[in-house]
């Protein structure tokens, strides 16, 4: 299938481009876009996305076992219906379960690896080792196995809902950058005056210097620049190194 990379990725930049449907758990070469909620795609090729039928959630009595197609607000809301614990964070997540897994997605101290006991791994249900916004996992995954505790809490939904009122609004993907140790990526960017800086129809937003905004057709080359000039001007001034947390294919 051929999917508009303008129109289908979070940050609403790319080419149009032939991309592959899995319609089975096993190992391959693609690489998984999901929903391209944190990727900058160019003209990147072997690229696939998950068959429909990995878009379901299954109540197994002890833990539910998720479709890495499943969208975050979709599990959200299920266990929000069925007075399921934890999961309320996802309200505020964009993108599908196999990548918010593979990246341990979260806001703050609440993130998905706390809850995860299982992943099916080209076909194979095994463990993974997590830390801060990123995994050992090298293969797809196709599912998930999760905690199953009860009690939704709907005190965490109103903190996560201020926490994303912090955040702006328009075609982004999330923060551009992980946190480095003991610092805030947004404060060493705006530190460096960077807030409101623009490279084409992209710019670094003035609500929160860790979003990309793509505010008037932003092109590849537009984001990508603003990017490695961030990383530049903070490592300049800081001598800390930015690591990204979207996913850059050239």
């Amino acid at each position: 299938m051929i999917i508009d990379f303008s129109k289908y990725s979070s940050v609403k930049i790319g080419n149009k481009i032939e991309v592959a449907v899995l319609k089975e758990a096993c190992k391959s070469d693609y690489y998984l876009i999901g929903l391209a909620s944190n990727m900058l795609i160019n003209n990147a090729n072997n690229l696939a996305i998950l068959d429909d039928k990995f878009a379901y959630i299954k109540d197994c009595k002890d833990y539910l076992e998720v479709g890495a197609k499943t969208k975050a607000y979709d599990l959200y809301k299920y266990a929000k219906k069925n007075n399921i614990a934890n999961f309320e964070f996802l309200s505020s997540l964009p993108g599908q379960m196999g990548g918010l897994c593979k990246m341990n997605a979260g806001m703050k101290e609440f993130e998905i690896a706390n809850y995860i006991l299982e992943l099916n791994i080209d076909g194979v249900w095994q463990g993974a080792n997590f830390s801060y916004r990123c995994s050992d996992i090298t293969g797809h995954i196709f599912a998930v196995k999760l905690k199953k505790e009860n009690s939704f809490s709907l005190e965490k939904l109103e903190l996560f809902k201020n926490m994303r009122a912090n955040q702006p609004s328009g075609a982004s993907f999330g923060s551009i950058f992980k946190n480095p140790q003991n610092y805030s990526a947004g404060y060493l960017i705006d530190k460096c005056n960077l807030k409101g800086f623009c490279i084409g129809g992209a710019k670094i937003s003035e609500k929160h210097a860790n979003f990309l905004i793509n505010f008037n057709k932003a092109s590849f080359d537009d984001a990508y620049s603003l990017i490695e000039l961030c990383k530049e001007k903070v490592f300049k001034e800081f001598s800390i190194e930015l690591i990204p947390e979207v996913v850059i294919l050239k």
